[in-house]
């Protein structure tokens, strides 16, 4: 896995002080290797830079910028290719391409080259990369269809320079890039806590969808030329054979086995981690395991007997009271680049740590609840549906204000006040109410700290996009309500926040990240699973994945254990070890104007620090935001 960046000029500017400065700010992302190619030509200057992490053919066949077998192409690339003995096939059936090296990018790259844009579409794999065409002059960049790999372009207002990278830090490095903050991303992200998979939070800075192809031509104009979109759900559902899903996921997992170096399973004590730890032939990687020192966040009891159950050696990674709190969050939000406020990112960024001594690409269960329905909020999204036409509003939304101002538990992973509190807040909206539900700023707390000059653009942006991703996929309005909140989490959510924060923080630690849950070959299999089977009525989710764990003899206290989540104690880490970093970020600083009222965020503080109240998701997010604007300032 890898970093890369590029710059276009048109002006007839230099670039390479300002490329360097941009492959410097993503070295994290690859610290074996780092290169820089530029060209000039059909009227305009062109540079890549690469930033690698020596996963495959560990030579210097694996160096990047790479240059095709023609020499027509220049690549840039972020990724890994599962099906390559596939493409190899193809190239050689239509020509006599021989390989050079052990590394998939040779593979893309001519795979690209010979076949064209379109044939990125075969690719089974996680990337992100650049394309640069030295007879055309045209770019090509291309993000992975399931949004598990980065990529951020920007355009100059002036029209002189575009630019892309890993990640939004990188345009950093380039003087005449604005430092300035997009409103309506700005109020998705107190919304959210998250821009959405698409955007920045940065203005004139946006991502490429999960599965956009573009084009920049050599005049500089963008097209969107492809979508590689995978279909979540197919219209021809049908049982299933339990021994084929068995084999079909074993050979996912094995195909993202590959690897030149060490190879680990992050072990969580639910189901998802468990069966890929269980997928695994021999021999059997080591499980990293995450310890909380609150009970109640903990699941390293659990993860250990599922480690011991399948003799994997385990290693305990254990989270307490940060003796550096203001290094740490300053680190994390660095490094989401102060687009994501999961307060998850905390315990990934020590689980990346404490793994990278003992592997350099490490498998995970992300991607299987929202495959496979493991949340339970589709189920009530289901009882919202049934129920909203007979809920008014106005009072549902006063009780559910009434219950979220009394709750100031700091302990508990789901106390009950902050539970029945959203679940009012969403039950008018049926079979919408699934966006409500994943809110970090409640709709009049925003209203409360928002500025004059954010009050027109604080609206419900998150729950529109989710309505849009409904209507977008064209679904009768006879259609499950589940089902709804199931697809806008994998277009969006997942991409948009999960699959983000795990980019993020394993890459900030020189760590690949593999997903077989999202092997797109997996994917088109089990679309074809019934949604009865996927999301059934009653309490027990994710039954497909049950019974899969069971196939393994799994113990029961994982095969039926209730979903948990990846959490910290936000409410009580802010309370304790991060008492001085919030009160430093949003009271004795003002790191919030001119979008929000910086007394509004105090009063919010004081709520909490003094236990009157619990409002941790939208403090942690108001936080993200005012580092991140100290930041930007140095």
């Amino acid at each position: 896995m890898c970093g890369i960046a590029g710059l276009i000029r048109f002006d007839g500017g230099p670039i390479a002080s300002e490329l360097t400065a941009m492959s410097e700010l993503i070295a994290h992302r690859g610290p074996d290797q780092a290169s820089i190619w530029s060209t000039e030509g059909h009227g305009h200057t062109v540079g890549l830079a690469h930033r690698r992490l020596s996963i495959r053919d560990l030579s210097e066949n694996g160096r990047q910028p790479l240059a095709s077998h023609s020499g027509r192409s220049m690549l840039v690339y972020n990724g890994e290719l599962y099906n390559e003995t596939a493409l190899i096939h193809d190239l050689q059936k239509a020509s006599d391409f021989q390989m050079r090296s052990r590394c998939d990018s040779e593979v893309l790259l001519a795979a690209v080259e010979q076949f064209g844009p379109s044939y990125i579409d075969r690719f089974n794999g996680i990337f992100a990369f650049a394309l640069y065409d030295r007879e055309t002059g045209e770019t090509i960049l291309a993000r992975d269809p399931i949004g598990i790999k980065p990529l951020y372009i920007w355009k100059s207002r002036s029209g002189s320079a575009i630019a892309f990278a890993s990640e939004v830090k990188a345009f950093l490095g380039i003087p005449a890039f604005g430092r300035a903050i997009d409103t309506v991303s700005l109020s998705t992200f107190l919304t959210q806590g998250y821009v959405g998979p698409s955007r920045s939070l940065m203005q004139d800075v946006t991502s490429l969808a999960p599965g956009q192809v573009l084009r920049i031509s050599p005049a500089g104009q963008i097209s969107n030329i492809g979508t590689l979109a995978p279909r979540w759900f197919s219209d021809s559902i049908h049982a299933f054979d339990p021994d084929e899903l068995k084999a079909q996921f074993e050979a996912a997992v094995m195909r993202q086995r590959v690897s030149d170096v060490p190879l680990a399973v992050w072990q969580s004590g639910g189901i998802d981690s468990s069966l890929v730890n269980a997928a695994c032939s021999t021999p059997r990687p080591r499980s990293l395991i995450f310890a909380s020192d609150v009970g109640d966040f903990d699941e390293s009891s659990d993860a250990s007997l599922v480690a011991a159950h399948l003799k994997s050696e385990a290693v305990v990674a254990s989270f307490h009271d940060d003796e550096e709190p203001a290094e740490t969050f300053s680190s994390v939000v660095w490094h989401m680049d102060g687009e994501l406020a999961d307060s998850s990112a905390l315990a990934v960024k020590k689980l990346s740590a404490a793994t990278k001594p003992h592997a350099t690409v490490v498998l995970s269960g992300d991607g299987a609840d929202e495959l496979f329905g493991g949340y339970a909020t589709y189920g009530a999204t289901r009882l919202a549906s049934r129920l909203a036409p007979f809920i008014p509003q106005a009072p549902s939304q006063w009780m559910a204000r009434q219950l979220l101002a009394k709750n100031n538990t700091a302990s508990m992973r789901y106390p009950a006040m902050e539970l029945a509190g959203r679940f009012l807040h969403g039950l008018p909206l049926g079979p919408h109410a699934h966006a409500e539900w994943r809110r970090y700023g409640m709709p009049w707390d925003l209203r409360d700290i928002a500025s004059s000059e954010m009050r027109d653009v604080i609206d419900d942006g998150a729950r529109a996009y989710y309505a849009a991703i409904d209507t977008g996929r064209g679904r009768s309005s006879s259609a499950d309500p589940a089902s709804w909140g199931q697809d806008a989490d994998l277009s969006y959510y997942l991409p948009g926040d999960m699959l983000m924060k795990v980019d993020r923080m394993s890459m900030a630690h020189g760590l690949e990240v593999r997903v077989p849950f999202l092997d797109i070959e997996f994917i088109k299999y089990t679309s074809h699973i019934a949604g009865s089977l996927r999301l059934p009525n009653g309490k027990r989710t994710k039954p497909v994945l049950r019974d899969l764990a069971v196939s393994y003899a799994l113990p029961a206290a994982i095969t039926e254990r209730q979903k948990t989540g990846f959490n910290v104690p936000l409410a009580h880490r802010l309370r304790t070890d991060y008492r001085s970093v919030i009160i430093d970020l949003l009271v004795r600083e003002d790191y919030v104007s001119p979008y929000l009222n910086p007394n509004a965020v105090r009063r919010l503080v004081s709520e909490h620090l003094s236990g009157k109240t619990n409002r941790a998701y939208l403090l942690w997010t108001l936080m993200t935001f005012a580092q991140w604007r100290r930041h930007l300032e140095r």
